[in-house]
């Protein structure tokens, strides 16, 4: 929310970039199975349309975007191989249901125990911090 108060052309920029990726995507050759481009080179680009990252970052108070590559997160509610399979099995019962059930994608996906796992976590940690007797912070 803040950002688009501070940053009123944020949220333009950003939304240009998205469309921008998802029809380089769209047009790659080998689709959302596309190879990250990081070389920041159209010469090296993979598609077409040019570069196709995975993300860009940006930092606008410098007026730069960063391409970068990572690995698939397993629980992601967008391109896990338990979201695609469920996608590819159920169609648009799937989307339904996405849409419908507010936690459906992360109860899919493993977030929800995730989540549970690591406020368990982090509540142990905070006991054993307390019987510590030691208040510096």
């Amino acid at each position: 929310q803040q950002c688009t108060v501070t940053r009123p052309g944020l949220a333009p920029m950003a939304a240009a970039l998205a469309v921008e990726l998802a029809i380089a995507v769209m047009h790659h050759p080998e689709g959302a199975l596309a190879k990250a481009d990081t070389e920041g080179d159209s010469a090296h680009a993979s598609s077409a349309l040019g570069l196709v990252p995975h993300q860009v970052r940006g930092y606008l108070h410098a007026f730069q975007q960063t391409l970068m590559r990572g690995p698939s997160f397993r629980q992601c509610t967008a391109c896990s191989p338990i979201v695609r399979e469920a996608w590819l099995r159920e169609g648009d019962d799937f989307i339904l249901k996405v849409c419908n059930e507010p936690s459906y994608l992360e109860d899919l996906t493993g977030l929800t125990e995730m989540h549970k796992e690591t406020a368990l976590a982090v509540a142990v940690w905070d006991e054993e911090g307390d019987n510590s007797g030691d208040d510096d912070f």
